[in-house]
């Protein structure tokens, strides 16, 4: 059972960062190697091109910040404490962000993928889990944080870490990258993530201000072209990838 210590709002400790690294794993957001995030439809247009690291550190470090701006809100706010009819609220913020992705069919795709295969996880992990009707695995994701009594700084870093780790692990088995390569850049840009500001887009707002603000409301893409060489990928003759 990974119910919440007696104090819950405990930050990130040696006690609990046992499961942080359980977020952290391979093994979750589970299917998350399943999908490309883009550098597959990016590879077959000649945008990406094997061993081109200059190119794929910049389209990696968007897809990262991209995680941050249109995902992470919504998993920071199923995180919240103190929150009146909890279940409820968990729907309205799916319901925001199926409506946020229901012109990027392919988006929709991998973030409702997770979001299933997630659930099933937390079922069998979480006693009276209460995402099981969700269907977007960022909202998924920070419901298990909450159980996990995470601090909000270290759930944004381990959503984030996650959707690097996957999308080197798609270049890798495209041929774009080698994996020994890989390693390096994959830690150059989450050091630039974690070092930047940009966590302070979320956690400062939600700090100084009650929740009554629906700062995921601000959500919002801020990688465009990578998102429309996403949308493309359905329409590629050979795929490796689910989207």
């Amino acid at each position: 059972d990974l119910s919440p210590p007696p104090n819950s709002n405990e930050k990130l400790t040696i006690h609990l960062s046992p499961l942080a690294f359980m977020l952290a794993d391979s093994a979750l957001p589970t299917g998350g190697f399943a999908h490309s995030g883009g550098l597959e439809a990016a590879l077959q247009m000649g945008i990406l091109r094997p061993n081109d690291e200059t190119t794929l550190l910049q389209v990696i470090s968007n897809l990262a910040m991209n995680q941050h701006s249109l995902y992470a809100p919504f998993a920071f706010a199923a995180m919240q404490q103190h929150i009146e009819n909890y279940d409820d609220f968990l729907m309205m913020l799916d319901e925001n962000l199926d409506a946020l992705l229901c012109s990027h069919a392919q988006a929709h795709l991998a973030s409702t993928r997770q979001g299933a295969a997630l659930n099933r996880i937390c079922n069998s992990m979480i006693t009276n889990y209460t995402g099981a009707k969700l269907r977007h695995g960022a909202i998924a994701f920070g419901v298990l944080a909450k159980h996990m009594a995470l601090s909000a700084e270290a759930m944004l870093l381990v959503f984030v870490h996650t959707a690097i780790r996957d999308a080197f692990s798609a270049a890798v088995r495209l041929g774009i990258i080698g994996p020994l390569a890989a390693l390096p850049l994959q830690a150059k840009v989450f050091r630039h993530f974690a070092h930047t500001s940009a966590i302070s887009h979320v956690i400062p707002y939600t700090e100084k201000h009650s929740y009554d603000d629906d700062t995921h409301l601000f959500s919002a893409s801020s990688a465009p072209f990578l998102d429309a060489l996403h949308a493309s990928h359905s329409l590629l003759d050979m795929r490796l990838f689910q989207s």
